[in-house]
């Protein structure tokens, strides 16, 4: 699987079950068109998308030995400016072919004129959808080709990727609805999730998607590293008999959850045991945290010993 993987391996998918794993940084909305480049109907300072073509031949200049080129396009009507950094010869060469082409940019005005700040040439393909913008590497890896890589494997990659993440998430959530109260997602499954993150239907399933990954992501990290205490490796410490913790719950002034009740019970039962404790607690804000790491440090000061909380 890793020979398929090209130079993705360089920003470091080394699997093919990896690749939906990784995840845009932010995403272009290419779902509209704007109607043309009228100077009082332009978006002024928002980011846009228009369709134009070449007003007259782009001009090359040079600046500490780097290039840049001006462009002046048109919508038929009305023109306006903008820059491209780089090596834009085949770019140029190209536009220079097509009868019309997408630009991008924020509109800006200067001196009485219109320009577009941080323009960039659009592909065709890419008009009218919504596109995942991924991290590259200098020298390696374009962001453009990280996208067109992944893009390649994702049919294959992402059951695989849903069997590997279930794997991993199953072991740190009593049930699947406290799984999918965590990740606030009630109805969307994985398979779902991972082919919005990368071909999403809208900018806000993108936005939602990459919010459950990034969630997600969190479990996983926290599970690859409690998975190197593993029973071969249990670090044997004193055994703390301490208070009755039900005591302790009795003076909080609300009652714990299940799940909470839980939790607390296979802490103290493992520190009871003499044995290193490696936990996660993990939930959003109001879930009752808090709560939980207080009895279970409750219990311990009440054997006299220390216990650090660092907020």
């Amino acid at each position: 699987m890793a020979s398929k993987l090209g130079r993705l391996k360089s920003v470091g998918i080394e699997e093919l079950w990896q690749v939906p794993l990784y995840c845009p940084v932010i995403f272009e909305d290419n779902s509209h068109v704007w109607g043309g480049l009228h100077p009082e109907q332009m978006p002024l300072g928002q980011t846009a998308l228009f369709k134009v073509s070449l007003f007259n031949s782009p001009v090359i200049e040079w600046k500490n030995k780097k290039p840049h080129t001006k462009f002046t396009v048109t919508d038929g009507q009305y023109n306006t400016m903008f820059t491209l950094f780089g090596d834009t010869r085949k770019l140029v060469e190209t536009l220079n072919e097509k009868q019309t082409f997408y630009v991008s940019g924020v509109p800006t005005v200067f001196n009485g004129k219109i320009y577009l700040n941080e323009a960039k040439i659009v592909p065709d393909e890419s008009v009218g959808s919504i596109i995942p913008v991924y991290p590259g590497k200098a020298g390696k890896i374009t962001p453009e080709n990280v996208r067109v890589n992944i893009n390649k494997h994702l049919d294959i990659a992402i059951p695989l990727a849903s069997i590997e993440i279930r794997k991993k998430l199953i072991k740190h959530f009593k049930s699947t609805q406290s799984l999918r109260q965590y990740l606030q997602c009630q109805s969307m499954t994985l398979e779902t999730i991972l082919f919005q993150l990368h071909k999403p239907d809208s900018l806000s399933m993108a936005y939602t998607a990459l919010s459950i990954m990034t969630k997600i992501a969190n479990v996983v990290a926290a599970d690859t590293l409690l998975s190197r205490a593993t029973e071969e490796n249990i670090v044997t410490v004193p055994a703390l008999f301490g208070a009755d913790y039900r005591a302790l719950v009795e003076k909080i002034p609300f009652e714990l959850t299940q799940e909470q009740s839980d939790i607390v019970n296979e802490s103290i039962a493992t520190i009871r045991k003499g044995e290193m404790l490696n936990g996660l607690i993990s939930g959003d804000v109001g879930t009752g945290k808090t709560a939980v790491y207080a009895v279970i440090a409750a219990y311990i000061a009440g054997r006299r010993s220390r216990c650090c909380v660092i907020a």
